[in-house]
């Protein structure tokens, strides 16, 4: 009898522990935004932050995921007073509304609770439904700001959305029909990599690239010209979670260009502007 309970206490363990690392790996924080103040990372879209916001499209019937960083501080301003913070919250379902069907959301930590001086991170993935409109989707993260000081007259928390009044501008998913040329290839998506972005994006000189990887291994960089002529390629030893490389762009003329990571047949790829 002693021995079957403790076999079931051995069990019930695992089980928690097992759910608790799950929900601590749901996503990773992009390292880049480790100095930044307070708030969600990319910033929404603004007239003086154009390239922010959700910068990867969603294709009806492909596995989407998009990583937002949540960097929290000691101090939050409720209105127009800065206040100490306690912790900024959401709900674990709910929070963050617009999302076309079949998109869900997961936070690091689990229970979507993020404590003052810490960084996590919010994932949004799924599949998206094929009944869904293909169109635009404002997205909102509706949080609360807890702190001991404004308790008395806000015992639920105070109203911290993103975008809103706090950090206003917009998040837009965009989503494209199954057949869309960005689309087309999404079978050969690199799943395993998201947040695949570079900062500062335009650049003027060297630039950021980050890359939120789940697996560990050699990938194939490469910058391309918009004919598709490749100027270099190198190999990048990626980690899981959060990687970052330093790329010089210095030495090219303005205009847009193409970079790519590759493993195998499957890849990611995104635009970089330069502008000296």
């Amino acid at each position: 009898m002693k021995n079957t309970v403790q076999n079931l206490l051995l069990v019930a363990f695992i089980c928690v522990f097992g759910a608790t690392q799950a929900n601590a790996q749901a996503c990773t924080p992009n390292a880049l935004y480790r100095d930044s103040t307070v708030g969600v990372y990319p910033s929404p879209v603004t007239a003086t932050n154009p390239n922010g916001g959700i910068t990867r499209a969603a294709c009806i019937g492909k596995p989407y995921s998009f990583v937002f960083t949540v960097k929290i501080s000691d101090t939050i301003v409720v209105q127009g007073q800065r206040v100490p913070l306690d912790s900024l919250t959401m709900a674990t379902t709910g929070a963050v509304s617009g999302m076309p069907t079949g998109l869900t959301y997961a936070c690091n930590p689990g229970n979507c609770v993020f404590k003052k001086n810490t960084t996590g991170c919010v994932i949004i993935q799924g599949t998206p439904a094929a009944n869904n409109t293909v169109k635009s989707y404002p997205l909102t993260i509706s949080g609360k700001a807890f702190s001991s000081a404004i308790s008395l007259f806000f015992p639920n928390g105070y109203p911290a959305d993103f975008p809103g009044a706090l950090f206003p501008g917009e998040y837009n998913l965009k989503l494209l029909p199954t057949n869309d040329p960005g689309c087309v290839s999404a079978t050969n998506d690199l799943t395993e990599v998201s947040n695949f972005a570079a900062f500062p994006n335009p650049t003027n000189g060297k630039t950021i690239i980050t890359i939120e990887s789940t697996v560990r291994g050699n990938f194939e960089f490469s910058l391309s010209n918009l004919m598709g002529q490749r100027l270099e390629t190198r190999m990048l030893n990626v980690q899981v979670g959060t990687n970052a490389f330093e790329f010089d762009v210095s030495r090219l003329p303005n205009g847009i260009y193409m970079y790519a990571l590759t493993k195998g047949s499957r890849v990611v790829s995104n635009k970089l502007i330069v502008n000296h």
